[in-house]
């Protein structure tokens, strides 16, 4: 059950589209508040990949079909999930306007940003958007960006009448071939396997508001797409082109991004379900978005939380917690999740992420090879009120023997296993019943304040 729930939350579903092309109901754009590079303006996950959407362009960031198949269900501190092996795709606009994207139709639910250790990357009550628009791309022609119902990226050419289709000129950088297919299908070959652009389908809508088509095909010259209107169109009414891109290998499975497994959940006093999990490629990190075309390498797997109301009908928050750069072939995970009497959600788990997000009044705010954490978020998810280290030298985990528990006044306690010579520089207080213990995996028990900075 718990299991299901987070991939709900996770896949891209959405209805079919109507006359007026419609977004799909759960795809959504991210703004970007700072928790990414500044020229990443929205994101949204799609079959394969992701699509960042910059002011002169998009950037396609496709992921390897066979590291995706390798889901967190395989993933133990012994057998952790690879490295991820992506490959982008950079699709610029050439000759366009300078304007600014913007999202329209934007969903209830928001999500936060808690990744790596610098607080200006951080970001709270992020927006997601059912579309985004790119006014005046080129002299009479918007841009509209959004989902189809089986969660493929489609855009819309929008052409007021007299606008000319010529100028639009999209130039791909980064692709291994670039090739139109006998069936109109526009072929984008990279190292992780192809993604196909659909022949466009254009329109123009009749005065009685059904669809007229008009034959349209790709042109490709060198590197460079243009669209051609073999037989014409109506000038002095508008127009629509329609593609839509999708990831050849991933054709008709929804949501295939990644994967989400739900490690934890639980629930505050008024009922409120808390799951949270770790995804596998829906990274928030900075090395997730390419500066430049090709191949590259992530790391996998990213703590999501979701927060839902008393009868699951409805997502209130995601918040994303980790470190930018957990070590490769390692993961972070969470292993518990408990509410203090203010409403307050700690999170409990381990990491192998030099920057994992902490406070400058942190009890350990240094890695010691792979230690647990201790995180606590408001009860909105939108502040990191304390976050925490603790471990020694060795490898701790919380993954089979762990446990976490807050009392009345929010003081927490937390337990776990540590291995090897770790366990003889695991810190301990004056008086512990096994101050230093021998080299072999010993199990420990820890008492921290509420602020998490001092064990005691």
């Amino acid at each position: 059950m718990k299991k299901n729930t987070l991939l709900l939350l996770a896949a891209l579903a959405g209805t079919a589209a109507h006359a007026a092309p419609r977004p799909a109901p759960g795809f959504g754009f991210e703004e970007n508040k700072a928790q990414w590079p500044a020229a990443a303006r929205y994101r949204a996950l799609v079959p394969g990949g992701a699509v960042w959407l910059r002011a002169t362009g998009f950037t396609y960031s496709w992921a390897n079909q066979q590291d995706l198949a390798r889901t967190a269900e395989t993933a133990t501190p012994a057998r952790p999930l690879p490295a991820l092996r992506v490959h982008a795709v950079l699709v610029d606009f050439e000759g366009a306007a300078a304007t600014q994207p913007v999202g329209q139709r934007p969903a209830e639910a928001y999500t936060n940003y808690f990744v790596g250790n610098d607080p200006r990357r951080w970001a709270d009550h992020v927006r997601s958007f059912a579309e985004v628009r790119y006014p005046a791309l080129y002299p009479g022609i918007d841009l509209r960006v959004y989902g189809t119902a089986q969660g493929q990226l489609e855009y819309d050419l929008c052409l007021a009448p007299g606008a000319n289709l010529a100028g639009v000129r999209l130039r791909y950088r980064g692709a291994t071939t670039l090739r139109v297919l006998p069936n109109g299908t526009l072929a984008v070959g990279t190292s992780v396997g192809e993604v196909r652009e659909q022949r466009p389908v254009a329109y123009q809508l009749g005065a009685d508001g059904r669809r007229q088509p008009v034959p349209c095909r790709y042109h490709l010259a060198g590197t460079t797409v243009t669209f051609e209107l073999p037989a014409g169109y109506d000038r002095s009414r508008a127009l629509v082109v329609d593609p839509v891109v999708q990831a050849a290998s991933y054709v008709g499975v929804p949501g295939q991004n990644g994967s989400a497994l739900a490690r934890t959940a639980t629930y505050d006093g008024q009922g409120n379900m808390y799951v949270a999990g770790v995804a596998a490629y829906l990274v928030a990190n900075t090395s997730a978005y390419p500066t430049t075309p090709g191949a590259y390498v992530v790391p996998q797997g990213e703590i999501t939380i979701s927060k839902l109301n008393p009868t699951g009908t409805a997502l209130l928050y995601s918040t994303h917690l980790g470190g930018t750069q957990p070590a490769l072939g390692r993961m972070e995970e969470p292993s518990h999740l408990a509410c203090d009497a203010a409403g307050n959600l700690l999170v409990y788990g381990f990491t192998t992420s030099t920057d994992f997000p902490t406070l400058a009044t942190s009890y350990d705010r240094t890695l010691n090879g792979q230690d647990v954490f201790v995180a606590k978020l408001s009860p909105t998810g939108s502040a990191l009120l304390a976050s925490t280290y603790l471990g020694g030298s060795g490898d701790e985990t919380t993954f089979t023997t762990g446990d976490l528990r807050v009392d009345a006044a929010g003081a927490v306690y937390v337990a776990g296993t540590t291995d090897g010579t770790g366990s003889r520089t695991f810190p301990t207080t004056a008086g512990a019943y096994i101050g230093t213990a021998p080299a072999s995996r010993r199990s420990f028990v820890a008492h921290l304040d509420p602020q998490l900075t001092t064990l005691r």
